[in-house]
């Protein structure tokens, strides 16, 4: 399915589809296959559906949603150029942000997040599983939720507390299973970060 230029709106159906969005601002859905969807220039919304998905939002500032309510699969995002919002699903995802500053969010499931250059925030839920984030910086935040696992509010203390210092990565633990694997940030300087580098949502 080609869209061609222009703001287009295409719904693919639940096969096993490819999706060219082309240049404009376009809204895609993508169905219940496992489908390639490819955004292309300008601000796409852009919702995988069901199934395992491939998705290059483009450049432009882009809204990415792995699954709709019903559907689970493993899919990988990617965001290019642009400041954008790319949300998974309850699969295992993968979630690549490309330039600029960009929100990620795994959602539920053991997903794997690179924000690329930019100030980026990866943001973690509760009961979301183990998350691991591959170039955590200082220009980047952590953004949790805010009660977290029922346990409120947490302070940088408090997370500081709950590092696990791994050599030259670090691992957060949230409780009931849930935590960030930081790699390549070791954890005296993951907890400096988080003086300044964690918020809420």
């Amino acid at each position: 399915i080609d869209g061609g230029n222009g703001a287009d709106a295409i719904a693919a159906g639940n096969g096993q589809d490819k999706v060219l969005g082309g240049e404009g601002n376009d809204t895609v859905a993508g169905g219940y296959g496992d489908d390639a969807i490819y955004g292309g220039a300008g601000d796409d919304a852009i919702e995988g559906g069901g199934g395992d998905d491939l998705i290059f939002a483009g450049d432009g500032n882009d809204a990415v949603t792995a699954t709709d309510f019903f559907g689970r699969g493993d899919d990988a995002i990617y965001g290019g150029a642009g400041n954008d919002a790319l949300n998974g699903g309850r699969g295992a995802d993968y979630l690549d942000g490309g330039a600029d500053a960009d929100w990620l969010n795994g959602g539920a499931g053991d997903d794997v997040m690179l924000g690329g250059a930019g100030a980026d925030s990866f943001a973690i839920r509760s009961a979301h599983g183990v998350d691991t984030i591959l170039d955590f910086s200082a220009e980047d935040r952590l953004m949790l939720a805010r009660n977290m696992n029922m346990q409120g509010e947490l302070s940088a203390a408090d997370l500081t507390d709950r590092l696990i210092d791994l050599g030259e990565d670090a691992y957060l633990d949230l409780g009931h299973d849930n935590g960030v694997l930081f790699l390549g940030v070791d954890a005296g300087e993951l907890g400096a970060l988080f003086e300044s580098n964690v918020g809420f949502f």
